[in-house]
């Protein structure tokens, strides 16, 4: 049996979370990118059959029905164009089959080549880019640089096996493939391409990955430690094309090493916004998995109730005696010196705190509501509201 039919005989658990990712931020997207009187590019870059032979829906269905019912619900004349790229012949057109939408294009091509000449395109348009490949020797990074050249808004969310690569650099480097390694092995998907340290190079978008690798032979640091190495400089790398970047690990059970990392970059900050949340709200349901729900709220409870310090702390480093902050950037703020660890809720409800503590005001620009009451909407992700130390 080969690799690919054994990859679609059902979803695999880790799979899952993927998918809640897509299903809860997708509808959040289309909510905004509808507004922008721009047609929308939603590219799935390795788009397989569409439906695993255990019934399971994969993420071209969900993002069908996702757009399909937004389109129905929308007031605006914009169109969300779904594109999905998928190299296997036989599987493009089981595709087609399962999608069953003249409004869904399918396109039975190489992702590297098509996604490219897509993007390149089509600097009109807003796109979404997913690239959730079996492995990672097709996600070279000049496509996500070329991407982040579009003025309008655009998005990439990257499912990207970390671990993965730290296994082939070692391989590639002739460095020994110990245990820890071998977390999580697979084969990828065969194609006739034969990987080396030129497109691991085009992958990592620099040779900086080859000094980690070399760092793990030496013995200087552990094989997870490698990862995590290698996902800071990546990261960084993708900071100097996009202003937004976030990530999180999906990992299963007890298990310390990540089966893979969700990564999500853009430049809008609304965008921005919404996928931390997501993410969050994600990142907090795989733990109730893994460890036991009442631990795990337990430990989200204790995180919220340092929210208010937090920002009091973000905001005394921020602003100055008479500056104040918007609340998107101060959300961000949040998420860049404490991490992702607060809901908007929590932030909400740690700013009207800290106003009745009489520590901070509350400036909203529109101070009214359409139908003329005084606002007291603490959505700052619709409305322009800005916070200033007392």
């Amino acid at each position: 049996m080969s690799k690919t039919s054994e990859f679609f005989q059902e979803k695999k658990k880790w799979s899952t979370y993927k998918d809640k990712l897509l299903k809860n931020y997708v509808p959040l997207y289309l909510s905004k990118i509808l507004a922008t009187n721009k047609d929308t590019l939603f590219i799935d870059g390795f788009a397989g059959k569409g439906i695993f032979d255990d019934g399971t829906i994969g993420s071209p269905i969900i993002v069908r029905d996702k757009i399909e019912s937004a389109m129905q619900m929308s007031k605006y004349p914009t169109k969300i164009i779904p594109i999905f790229i998928e190299y296997n012949k036989k599987y493009a057109q089981e595709l087609i089959e399962s999608l069953n939408r003249k409004w869904c294009y399918v396109r039975n091509a190489d992702y590297k080549t098509e996604a490219l000449s897509i993007i390149k395109r089509n600097k009109h348009r807003n796109i979404f880019l997913y690239a959730d490949p079996f492995g990672i020797k097709h996600l070279q990074y000049e496509i996500f640089s070329e991407l982040a050249q579009n003025p309008n808004s655009v998005e990439l969310l990257i499912n990207f096996n970390s671990f993965g690569f730290i296994r082939e650099g070692c391989r590639l480097l002739n460095v020994e493939i110990d245990d820890e390694l071998n977390a999580y092995e697979e084969t990828e998907i065969s194609d006739n391409f034969q990987n080396n340290i030129e497109n691991m190079n085009r992958i990592a978008n620099g040779e900086y990955w080859q000094e980690i690798i070399l760092l793990k032979k030496r013995g200087s640091i552990t094989a997870k430690q490698a990862e995590e190495l290698f996902v800071d400089a990546y990261m960084e790398n993708l900071g100097h094309d996009f202003e937004y970047i976030f990530q999180f690990a999906v990992k299963t059970g007890d298990n310390t090493i990540p089966k893979y990392r969700m990564i999500f970059a853009t430049n809008h900050i609304q965008g921005a916004l919404y996928m931390s949340e997501t993410m969050i709200k994600c990142n907090n349901e795989m733990t109730l998995d893994n460890h036991g729900q009442q631990e795990s709220l337990f430990d989200y409870e204790f995180t919220r109730n340092s929210c208010a310090d937090d920002i009091l702390d973000i905001l005394k480093k921020a602003c100055d005696d008479e500056a104040s902050i918007d609340c998107k950037d101060l959300c961000m703020l949040t998420y860049l010196m404490c991490g992702p660890k607060y809901l908007h809720i929590d932030i909400r409800k740690a700013l009207i705190e800290l106003e009745k503590r009489k520590l901070i005001v509350i400036n909203r620009v529109n101070k009214y509501t359409p139908t003329g009451k005084l606002s007291k909407s603490m959505d700052f992700i619709k409305n322009e509201i800005r916070v200033a130390l007392l």
